[in-house]
C-alpha cells in the first residue's frame, strides 16, 4: 500500500477509519491524528474525547481481565507451568502497598 493511497483513504473516511485503528495501535494513531488535526483535517476536541474514552475503557477491560481472569483454572495452570504456586501469589498479596524490591 502506497503512502498516497493510505493518506487518501484516511482523509476520505476520517473518523470511520480512525476509531478502529485507535484500538489497534493507540499512540501512533493519536500522533498522526493530532498532526492532521493541527492542519485542520480532524476536530481536536473530538480526538481528545475519543482517545480519553478509549484509554479509560481499555484500562477498565485490562483491569477486569487481570482481576477476574487470574482466578480461572486456565490462569492457574499457566502459572503452575512457570513455577508460580498459590503460596507465591498469597505472599505477594500480603505485601504492603508501595513495597519495592
Amino acid at each position: 500500500m502506497s503512502v498516497e493511497f493510505a493518506t487518501q483513504l484516511i482523509l476520505q473516511y476520517r473518523y470511520w477509519i480512525l476509531i478502529p485503528l485507535s484500538f489497534i495501535e493507540g499512540p501512533v494513531v493519536a500522533f498522526v491524528a493530532g498532526t492532521l488535526a493541527a492542519v485542520g483535517y480532524f476536530n481536536i476536541y473530538f480526538l481528545a474525547a475519543l482517545f480519553f474514552v478509549r484509554d479509560v475503557g481499555l484500562d477498565g477491560v485490562y483491569y477486569a481481565i487481570g482481576h477476574f481472569g487470574g482466578r480461572t483454572a486456565f490462569a492457574r495452570k499457566m502459572l503452575a507451568k512457570i513455577g508460580i504456586t498459590m503460596d507465591h501469589l498469597e505472599q505477594v498479596r500480603l505485601l504492603p502497598p508501595g513495597w519495592t524490591a
